[in-house]
């Protein structure tokens, strides 16, 4: 949406640059979708592999503000890039994309404001925010897939969001006798070529620095409760966004191999029950029920050393992933100071006591959210084709500097991966000191003996009050494959591989 060639750069009012960008960016409330079997398809154009995004509501949301509007009787949703069940992607605006004649209002306006409210209000009106608004399948389930079949794509699936660049998802309002509110209803499958999950394929936090692209304002801030307040309008928060299946559960396939994967995307390759890849994700009170039971073929004795009917096309996984495969989350893991606030400004900002604040901004938090199989057990697998990649969990294939509390996973039956595999996590490591402080150049002079503890405690993966349980019968952990001079790999565990 765009407000055409106006021209009121003299507008210098906050009030009144609030007004304007309600203009500039979409707001939508108590609009409500009723479908017929409904298919949304993107097609894509040229080949392009950067186009094409599907939404069973939005196709490409930016900076949106939606509320009480859900789409319901969802068959399936299409898109060579972003496909998800309710928005394909979905991000936070920018003041210089906001239009040509209303990008120079903004900028021309956010350059004159110096109070950190006044700031903070229009920061957050660029923030894209989803309340109170779900989708839902048909009876026998709604289907995404983000697949165009060109070997250089990506490809980003989701039940309920393809790619999620921050903003906020809060479905509290539709929850029922104090239990967790939902966002997907009735999912049956997400398939995705390079990210796939239940909720989102890949979950990320914004950059604050664009969205005053020619604006120094941000450069100007010299108070750390300040930055750190308007830092967290954008940073992915999740709440009360359950992921519900049909009768039998839902399936999470990433369709993506690592031989044909030349993105140069590390991360590529996540496949979740609730999402793919999160970094610097807060999620709390959102459970995936269910996921499907499928067929596996076991080696007739589970203690021989062959097993490799287990990465054969005679078994099936309900969540499948070529680098990281969990029952909850593939991967989480820290997010980056520098692409949140962007390194100029946090260099000029940061202090000794303030780097545990900063660290605390970008840490992934969740809290209260469980994962379910279906009866018979769920089965994860987390493999490539050279057999030699691949991390898998009941709830998480990897956690690097992550926060966890009374989250559990019910009920699995198979764990399967290459590097590693674990009843709960597969492998739990701290997080990067390099990435998450990429392109700060204060880091070595701000860690002193008297706060270096806390800082390495910042980033040290943290589990408490969570359990994970298998089928009644018992259920298998492998992880298969031979290690070498530079990688641990066939490191298996009941809770953590």
């Amino acid at each position: 949406a765009q407000t055409g060639s106006i021209k009121l750069l003299g507008l210098l009012n906050v009030n009144q640059l609030l007004s304007v960008m309600d203009v500039a960016y979409p707001r939508i409330s108590d609009s409500s979708i009723e479908g017929n079997n409904l298919v949304v398809t993107a097609s894509g154009k040229n080949d392009d592999v950067a186009l094409g995004d599907a939404g069973g509501y939005i196709g490409n949301g930016k900076a949106v503000m939606v509320k009480n509007s859900d789409v319901t009787n969802v068959k399936e949703v299409k898109a060579p890039y972003h496909a998800g069940g309710y928005i394909g992607i979905m991000r936070s605006g920018s003041a210089a994309e906001a239009g040509d004649a209303t990008g120079d209002l903004l900028n021309s306006v956010l350059g004159k404001i110096l109070g950190l409210k006044e700031l903070a209000s229009v920061l957050q009106a660029a923030s894209s925010k989803i309340t109170n608004c779900k989708v839902a399948g048909t009876a026998d389930g709604l289907t995404v897939t983000a697949d165009s079949g060109f070997e250089n794509a990506e490809g980003y699936a989701g039940g309920f969001v393809g790619e999620m660049q921050s903003g906020h998802v809060d479905n509290s309002a539709n929850a029922v006798d104090s239990g967790k509110g939902t966002a997907v209803e009735n999912l049956l499958k997400v398939e995705g070529l390079r990210y796939a999950g239940g909720f989102g394929g890949l979950v990320k936090a914004g950059a604050v620095a664009e969205i005053g692209a020619k604006s120094s304002i941000l450069t100007k801030l010299v108070d750390l409760t300040g930055l750190l307040s308007l830092v967290n309008a954008f940073v992915p928060v999740i709440s009360n966004a359950s992921v519900n299946s049909v009768e039998k559960g839902f399936t999470v396939t990433v369709t993506g191999t690592l031989e044909k994967d030349s993105t140069n995307d590390a991360d590529a390759g996540s496949a979740g029950g609730f999402i793919g890849c999160g970094t610097g994700v807060q999620i709390s009170n959102s459970d995936v029920n269910k996921l499907q039971h499928t067929g596996v073929s076991e080696p007739k004795n589970l203690q021989q050393e062959d097993g490799s009917s287990y990465y054969g096309n005679d078994s099936a996984y309900a969540v499948n992933g070529y680098r990281y495969a969990g029952g909850y989350i593939g991967k989480a893991a820290m997010g980056s100071t520098a692409a949140i606030g962007g390194a100029s400004v946090l260099d000029h900002v940061l202090s000794t006591t303030g780097l545990l604040s900063a660290l605390t901004v970008v840490a992934s938090i969740i809290d209260s959210s469980d994962v379910y199989g279906a009866t018979g057990g769920f089965n994860v697998l987390a493999t490539d084709g050279d057999g030699v990649t691949g991390k898998a969990g009941g709830y998480a294939g990897e956690l690097l500097g992550v926060q966890i509390q009374n989250s559990n996973s019910y009920n699995f039956a198979h764990i399967i991966g290459r590097e590693s595999a674990g009843g709960y996590v597969g492998t739990m490591e701290p997080g990067s000191a390099a990435d998450v402080v990429k392109g700060l150049n204060v880091l070595g002079g701000l860690i002193k003996a008297d706060n270096l503890l806390g800082v390495l405690q910042s980033f040290v993966p943290v589990i408490k009050n969570s359990e994970t349980t298998c089928v009644p019968c018992g259920g298998a952990v492998r992880a298969q494959a031979e290690s070498d001079d530079s990688i641990y790999r066939g490191l298996a565990g009941g809770y953590a591989g």
